[in-house]
């Protein structure tokens, strides 16, 4: 599995996927089995996944990279 993702890539990806969690839980109250909520902190947790890795599946399937 090759990194895919570049710095300024890898950076966005892991505020996005923050912000995505926090509101999944604060606002959309995932918590409680909210299905939006739930979705939305899926979401979250794989981009944030992929800021860690740095590799991108759907990069990978189109042969695409920011690195």
């Amino acid at each position: 599995m090759r990194r895919n993702e570049g710095p300024v890539d890898r950076i966005v990806r892991l505020a996005l996927g923050a912000v995505s969690l926090i509101l999944a839980f604060l606002i959309l109250d995932a918590g409680s089995g909210a299905a939006g909520g739930i979705a939305l902190a899926l979401f979250g947790a794989l981009i944030l996944l992929t800021a860690a890795t740095g590799h991108c599946l759907l990069y990978g399937l189109f042969h695409f990279s920011t690195k």
